[in-house]
C-alpha cells in the first residue's frame, strides 16, 4: 500500500509541474486554489500540500507571495523556463 501511495504522490507532483509549465513558465506565481483546480485535486488542500512538498524540497518551486484577496499562498517555479514560440518548437522537432 505504501508503494501505491508514493506513486500517487509522484503522479500528483508531476501534474503540478505540468500546471507550472503551462501557466507559469516565466516565473509568475500561481495561487494554491488555481493549482488545485488545474491539477484536478478538487479542492483537496491536503493532497496539494503532499504534492507540493517534494517539489519544494527539491528546489524546483518556491513560495512566491500570496493572493491578498483570497489570503492563500502562491507558488512559482524556482527558475523560469525558456519560452519559445510554437513555430520554433516545430522546426526543432
Amino acid at each position: 500500500m505504501n508503494g501505491v501511495a508514493s506513486a500517487a504522490r509522484a503522479n500528483d507532483a508531476e501534474r503540478l509541474l505540468k500546471v507550472f509549465r503551462q501557466f507559469g513558465p516565466d516565473g509568475r506565481a500561481i495561487p494554491a486554489s488555481s493549482l488545485m483546480l488545474h491539477a484536478g485535486f478538487e479542492g483537496n488542500r491536503l493532497r496539494l500540500a503532499a504534492a507540493l512538498a517534494p517539489l519544494l524540497k527539491a528546489g524546483m518551486i518556491r513560495q512566491g507571495g500570496a493572493d491578498p484577496l483570497a489570503r492563500e499562498p502562491a507558488f512559482r517555479l524556482a527558475r523560469p523556463l525558456a519560452v519559445t514560440a510554437p513555430e520554433e518548437q516545430r522546426i526543432a522537432a
